[in-house]
């Protein structure tokens, strides 16, 4: 019987077969998905019921997976948070980029509001986790740090407005900001709670309402 010749580095048997290559995985792809889960299970049974291991089954994930890229349950509702707050963020910021002045300002206030499936989405999981935020010092830090981030963001865009002659003289750019995101913030609850009632044209005609109230423009 002819001995055995000692295979190549990398083989594995069999006839023409070469070495194994390990799986790529792109870890920030896999990330993103874990928290893309973490948003519809939010927004399906609620934060309180929004488990690891729900999370994984959701992802299609094992919960080891989860472990190896959060800390613990508060980080992916945290980074879920944060990844959706980017989202809108991003297109805010792209759609500036294609105006200024008042209209800019438009532009932002539309992108806030849940005018499509998409921001009607974002809408359901915000409020999802508003009533958690309270007792949840994380979540509730962060929440304040975006609030006075798009706080500022808004001031910015309405000095650019007033700059330009378009907002009036009698209005301080503090009380504009202060009822835009009043304007906002109400416009969501009632399209989330009560969509019927809270149609996108609705909310189209009460944001140029709004907007024409505040502009010198007749």
């Amino acid at each position: 019987m002819p001995r055995c010749l000692p295979q190549r580095d990398g083989a594995r048997g069999g006839r023409g077969r070469g070495p194994t290559l390990p799986k790529i995985v792109d870890h920030d792809q896999r990330r993103a998905e874990v928290l893309e889960a973490t948003w519809r299970v939010i927004t399906t049974v609620g934060l309180h019921g929004a488990t690891t291991r729900r999370i994984a089954q959701e992802a299609g994930y094992s919960n080891g997976v989860l472990a190896h890229y959060f800390a613990d349950k508060a980080d992916i509702l945290t980074s879920a948070l944060q990844m959706v707050h980017a989202r809108v963020r991003g297109r805010m910021e792209a759609a500036v980029s294609r105006t200024e002045g008042l209209a800019a300002f438009r532009a932002v206030l539309l992108e806030a509001l849940p005018l499509d499936e998409d921001r009607l989405f974002e809408a359901n999981l915000e409020f999802g986790y508003l009533s958690h935020a309270i007792n949840a010092t994380r979540l509730r830090d962060l929440y304040q740090d975006e609030r006075i981030g798009f706080n500022e963001f808004l001031h910015t865009l309405v000095a650019a407005a007033r700059a330009r002659d378009e907002v009036r003289a009698d209005l301080d750019d503090a009380h504009v900001v202060a009822e835009a995101l009043v304007f906002i913030d109400g416009i969501s609850a009632q399209a989330v709670f009560l969509p019927n009632r809270m149609p996108p044209e609705l909310q189209l005609d009460l944001a140029d309402t709004f907007l024409a109230r505040i502009s010198t423009t007749d």
